[in-house]
């Protein structure tokens, strides 16, 4: 899946969810670990769950709709989550 397409889907999840504050940065130019960096606040821990799992079920659709292996880590008290291809 192209960068600017997995881009966007990741923000749609976010905002399917009411996330405030979304922030993406172009790492590129900085590491070659990842392309982006997507930041985003909730208003509770339960919201911030779901801001997670929003993303991960729209990112982590059959292999046809995406090219890249995805993980995710969430702690248990949905404070922060981390996404790595």
């Amino acid at each position: 899946m192209d960068i600017k397409k997995l881009q966007s889907l990741v923000v749609d999840a976010l905002e399917d969810v009411k996330a405030q504050d979304i922030t993406l940065f172009d790492t590129t130019h900085l590491t070659s670990l990842f392309d982006r960096i997507a930041i985003a606040s909730g208003t509770s821990n339960r919201q911030t769950k779901a801001l997670a799992a929003s993303v991960r079920d729209k990112v982590k659709r059959p292999p046809a709709a995406t090219s890249t292996a995805w993980k995710a880590r969430t702690p248990v008290n949905g404070c922060w989550s981390t996404w790595a291809t």
